[in-house]
């Protein structure tokens, strides 16, 4: 299967990736749930000079692993939509160009995203997560350690867990965006899950 992406220069420094196959789904009962977390990686982990296709492969590799946590617990793999994808995207940019860690920047909150995108659904949820890192006073990213370490903090958190785990979620969309700020290098990445 070949892996779409989409990227897009914001600013000098931001970089998004996402993932756009889009797919259609059976409805399902409405549901809404956000949840946040946030860390910051020792440098030993953190290079200062990511290759350029670090964001879209992270993001598939996010994908990847969110759905070996649904089948490890018996639970349905989730299908990519690309408005989903899209609203992700857009979020994960607006994060690390505002550097506002939250659900709703500018009274926008997940299901207006996605509203926004075009995309019809009967339930969402959203994970969101950042990681910071600094190498010798310079910007660096956890390029390596980013997925692991975000789904991991998404798994043992219970929030975030029951957004994973979801049998009624059926579609997602991952973005992930970095930007250099404060002498810091920031990864942010948004995943937004629809039941239709």
């Amino acid at each position: 299967m070949t892996r779409p992406s989409i990227q897009r220069a914001v600013a000098a420094a931001v970089l998004a990736s996402g993932l756009t196959v889009g797919l259609s789904g059976a409805a399902q009962a409405t549901t809404a749930s956000a949840s946040t977390a946030g860390y910051q990686t020792t440098s030993a982990n953190c290079t200062t000079s990511p290759d350029p296709n670090s964001w879209s492969n992270i993001a598939w590799q996010i994908y990847d692993l969110i759905n070996e946590q649904r089948k490890q617990n018996g639970v349905a793999s989730l299908a990519v939509d690309s408005g989903v994808s899209n609203a992700a995207i857009g979020h994960s940019i607006n994060m690390a160009k505002t550097g506002i860690f939250s659900h709703v920047i500018n009274g926008k909150g997940p299901d207006d995203r996605l509203r926004d995108q075009g995309v019809t659904f009967t339930g969402w949820g959203e994970n969101i997560v950042y990681d910071s890192c600094q190498t010798n006073g310079q910007p660096s990213w956890n390029v390596e350690g980013f997925v692991q370490e975000s789904v991991t903090q998404w798994m043992n958190s219970p929030g975030h867990r029951r957004n994973i785990l979801d049998p009624n979620f059926n579609f997602t969309g991952i973005g992930v965006a970095a930007i250099a700020r404060d002498n810091q290098g920031w990864i942010y990445a948004t995943q937004d899950f629809i039941q239709r």
